[in-house]
């Protein structure tokens, strides 16, 4: 649950995710889907944290979803995909 009164930049959650490989193709790069609400969280590139990117309204849904990609440096790129609601 998110403070009703939390700030942008705020952290929500973050996803994490583990690659058995070593050196570049062990980087990992979290990618938004398709959010519900596109402009209320931000999803850090290299660190999988969740954030508030604006304050909250009176208006905005109280569940989110958010689907996630995480992508490995490796050839052929390993891509799973997670939904953080």
């Amino acid at each position: 649950m998110v403070p009703t009164l939390a700030e942008p930049g705020y952290l929500v959650t973050k996803v994490v995710a583990v690659d058995a490989d070593s050196g570049h193709n062990a980087w990992l790069a979290y990618y938004v889907l398709q959010a519900t609400d596109p402009g209320l969280l931000s999803l850090g590139l290299r660190t999988g944290e969740v954030r508030i990117t604006r304050a909250l309204a009176d208006e905005d849904a109280a569940l989110h979803r958010l689907p996630v990609s995480v992508q490995d440096g490796g050839q052929p790129r390993c891509q799973p995909l997670w939904f953080c609601t």
